[in-house]
This record gives C-alpha cells, sequence and structure tokens, in this order.
C-alpha cells in the first residue's frame, strides 16, 4: 500500500536487488552504462551504454503501478518479480 507512484533509483558501482509483488504494474526508464540490468533473472540490457523503457505485462491493468527510472553505471540491477 505504501508503493511510491515513481522511483529514482542510482546504482554506482554496487548492487541492488528489488523485490516487488506481482500484482504492481511497472514502468521502468533504464540508463545503464557498462553494468548490468535483470527481471527475474533475464538479462533486460548491459554491455556499453544501453536505453530503453521495459513495461510489464499487467501494467495498464493493474491497480497499483509505479515507474522506476533507473540509472546503473558499472553495477548490477536486479528485479524480481513475483
Amino acid at each position: 500500500n505504501s508503493l511510491p507512484k515513481t522511483m529514482n533509483l542510482k546504482v554506482g558501482a554496487g548492487e541492488m536487488d528489488m523485490t516487488l509483488p506481482s500484482d504492481v504494474g511497472y514502468k521502468i526508464n533504464y540508463d545503464v552504462g557498462v553494468g548490468d540490468f535483470q527481471i527475474n533473472g533475464t538479462r533486460q540490457s548491459g554491455g556499453l551504454g544501453a536505453r530503453g523503457t521495459v513495461t510489464s505485462e499487467n501494467y495498464s491493468t493493474a491497480i497499483k503501478t509505479t515507474i522506476i527510472d533507473l540509472n546503473v553505471g558499472v553495477g548490477s540491477f536486479k528485479l524480481t518479480y513475483d
């Protein structure tokens, strides 16, 4: 119930793990330098200078939604969606 509508997440050289319940719809706008970005173990982006948007299948129908602006330098971001 306390999920923010928007989040700005920055990962420099570290690692960040996040877990969202499956009833939450998400949209992730990402900018990845040389780091790594995964959702449920599947690599979404990695390597040199990747940008884009990933949207959950239930984003348009979910009661709870969040938008994540993600910036990863040389670290990693892992989202678990269960």
